[in-house]
């Protein structure tokens, strides 16, 4: 079933909380979303229903299988993008977090399978990407003249 973008967010960042914590507390993902904790309450209820979460008496909730299956998956997909345009050598950080929050929830699985190969291919290739780097330095200034 696919989730809002909302949802999403949610998701992702109660697998980070998991990851680093093992636990997650509504207080702890308020912080981390910059959102009111009766929003969480509200979306941990959702999410629940869904069953992505567990909640557990006095010590708030975890994910279930499927969820945790679900965050790591948006997490992937949200370290190939911002490693991506951190290729791009963009203008600022700011930049890259913006375009991210922008295309996160709607890249599609082709262009984030095809964004993952060029990373590996520059990875096993320095030498093509320094090329490129050069001669992107030249067509910009072609462009600007």
């Amino acid at each position: 079933m696919p989730f809002s973008p909302t949802q999403e967010d949610y998701l992702e960042a109660i697998w980070d909380l998991t990851t680093r914590h093992g636990y997650v507390r509504v207080k702890d993902v308020a912080t981390a979303l910059g959102v009111n904790s009766p929003s969480v309450s509200k979306m941990i209820e959702k999410l629940h229903k869904d069953g992505i979460v567990e909640r557990r008496r006095y010590m708030g909730f975890r994910m279930t299988p499927d969820g945790y299956q679900r965050g790591q998956k948006l997490h992937e997909r949200r370290t190939i993008i911002k490693e991506f345009l951190e290729r791009m050598e963009l203008d600022s950080s700011d930049t890259v977090h913006q375009t991210v929050e922008g295309v996160e929830h709607y890249i599609s699985d082709e262009v984030l399978n095809n964004m993952r190969h060029l990373i590996k291919f520059i990875q096993l290739h320095p030498e093509w990407w320094g090329q490129y780097r050069n001669w992107r330095k030249f067509e910009d200034v072609g462009m600007n003249s």
